[in-house]
């Protein structure tokens, strides 16, 4: 009876205070509210598949009637959507990413023009270089033979016979040289005297006029001191050797 009596007793108090039921509802919706948001903003990538999609709704429990009252039904609660994701931007960052920027090309300049020669050069043909050329030496026709006249011991006199076989008047000079020797005296015979020259064992001399064609002088010269040598080493005249020595 005193069971029945207690029972009776709490059934009256919470139909008496409906408010009392209204307000456990309330705070049980706000609970389940706080953690739908908590779960929604601490998902990471994979959360969807383990919890359910974003647009899935949460369904709160109905709260019993109190006497009196019609039934409710249930107020569905949809959760907050996340913020939209701006391209550039990580879910969990706030730093932009900035893009490299594309490397400065730098402008080099064109190569200057190969010069284009004018008509006048392209067509006219190319001349050799004139070269220098030295003509030939021109050979004297005035020649000349060597011959002993008289022998003294260490002197001796001799004489070498010029012959002009050109056809015009020739200058002439005759070189001699000797081992040793002195110049005594040096004439032309029947001729123009010309000037003679001895320096150490060279002796030479130079006519005084022109051989006319066809004509012979004899140069004379006594040389000293000359020891058993009559004949020379070398007997040129314009540069030709002599004969007969």
């Amino acid at each position: 009876m005193r069971r029945r009596t207690q029972h009776s007793v709490r059934g009256g108090a919470v139909a008496s205070s409906p408010w009392i039921v209204v307000s456990a509802g309330v705070i049980v919706m706000m609970v389940l509210m706080v953690v739908a948001f908590c779960s929604a903003q601490g998902r990471g990538p994979d959360a969807d598949g383990y919890f359910g999609s974003a647009d899935s709704t949460v369904s709160l429990p109905a709260l019993p009637p109190s006497e009196g009252e019609p039934p409710r039904t249930p107020e569905v609660v949809a959760p907050t959507p996340p913020p939209p994701v701006v391209p550039g931007l990580s879910p969990r960052s706030t730093d932009l990413e900035v893009a490299p920027e594309p490397p400065t090309e730098t402008a080099v300049p064109p190569p200057p023009p190969s010069p284009v020669p004018s008509p006048a050069e392209s067509t006219q043909p190319s001349r050799p270089s004139a070269r220098a050329t030295t003509p030939p030496a021109r050979r004297s026709p005035v020649t000349g033979t060597y011959q002993l006249m008289n022998s003294y011991g260490d002197a001796f006199i001799a004489e070498v016979r010029l012959a002009n076989t050109g056809s015009r008047a020739e200058e002439w000079r005759t070189r001699l040289v000797f081992p040793q020797g002195r110049l005594v005296t040096a004439w032309v015979e029947s001729a123009e005297q010309g000037r003679a020259e001895m320096t150490g064992s060279v002796f030479s001399y130079t006519g005084g006029a022109e051989l006319a064609p066809g004509a012979a002088v004899s140069l004379r010269f006594h040389l000293e001191r000359t020891g058993s040598t009559t004949r020379p080493v070398t007997c040129t005249v314009n540069g030709a050797d002599c004969v007969g020595f």
